[in-house]
């Protein structure tokens, strides 16, 4: 095995079924749906960060 095949698969050992995610999903009470908009330019750091752009 290649440590890069090995490294890779790593990632997978955490990751939830597809169909527990649905499960979760549907299991959720619904809500209402909030609304969001980001407008920018540039580098998105700058909403958190304390520069001149901000």
């Amino acid at each position: 095995m290649k440590r890069r095949n090995f490294l890779a698969g790593l990632g997978l050992i955490g990751m939830p079924h597809p169909l527990a995610l649905a499960e979760l999903k549907n299991s959720l009470p619904r809500t209402d749906t909030l609304p969001a908009l980001f407008i920018g330019h540039g580098s998105p750091m700058n909403a958190i960060e304390s520069n001149r752009f901000s």
